[in-house]
């Protein structure tokens, strides 16, 4: 059981549990109107006291208007998406119990990898205070007032070494994808159980940001070359090929 979920790929989720029922599940498809309401009351002192403590618990906006009769106006977009979310991460974990291409993960650090698009990202967000100017990225420099807008136009996934102490490999986490208000920069501070597919395979170098933008070399990717995997080798840190995966879901454990 998750005491927290950091961040969640619903769509892809969403995907996985309609392939694995052959695509005869019955999936739960959120309304795009919103559906407005109005409920009309007499307001007293009690009426009042308790629509206070509903618009305080709900959201929902409550206004008394000085006749005494109460308007209550609500939206019920928010709840919908939230119901669909659960359902969809309750069906995930229940599609993924009896299968094995979805791998659970545990015990393996998440760290950014040198000089990748996805260690910029990490600075960014503080990066807004400074006025202007360049930092340098191997053979060339990145304008900083620039630098959050393009990653976030280049990039849809941001990928991290995951470590353990037998194995790396890489995590690509779909940006759209965090929960609770959590960012890229806590990755690096939790203890993940992390379900990921397996997409294929590329190196440290190929994640390189003069690799990534295709400046350094002439043979290369503007991104990195997910061959099907196959045997890994290991030549060396950054040349060693690893496996790489798409992360589904992330969260910590509950350890009650």
């Amino acid at each position: 059981m998750f005491a927290k979920i950091v961040c969640f790929d619903e769509g892809s989720a969403t995907d996985y549990i309609q392939m694995v029922n052959g695509g005869d599940a019955t999936t739960v498809k959120e309304k795009t109107s919103e559906r407005d309401g109005a409920l009309q009351g007499n307001a007293d002192a009690k009426a009042s006291l308790k629509t206070k403590l509903l618009e305080i618990l709900t959201g929902i906006d409550i206004s008394a208007e000085a006749s005494g009769a109460a308007s209550v106006s609500f939206n019920t977009s928010a709840v919908a998406k939230s119901i669909i979310s659960n359902t969809v991460l309750t069906d995930f974990l229940g599609a993924t119990d009896s299968r094995e291409d979805i791998r659970l993960f545990e015990g393996f650090s998440v760290e950014a990898i040198d000089n990748s698009l996805a260690s910029y990202a990490l600075m960014t967000p503080y990066l807004a205070m400074l006025r202007g100017g360049n930092i340098p990225a191997g053979d060339f420099n990145l304008a900083l007032d620039k630098l959050d807008s393009t990653i976030k136009d280049a990039k849809g996934y941001f990928e991290f070494l995951g470590s353990a102490e037998k194995e790396r490999v890489v995590f690509r986490f779909n940006r759209q994808s965090f929960k609770n208000n959590y960012k890229v920069t806590d990755l690096l501070r939790m203890d993940l159980t992390i379900y990921a597919a397996e997409v294929g395979i590329c190196t440290l170098e190929e994640l390189d940001v003069s690799n990534e933008l295709n400046v350094a070399h002439t043979i290369t990717t503007s991104n990195p070359d997910y061959e099907p995997a196959g045997p890994v080798y290991d030549n060396g840190l950054n040349s060693e090929k690893l496996k790489v995966y798409d992360v589904l879901l992330a969260g910590v454990r509950s350890h009650g």
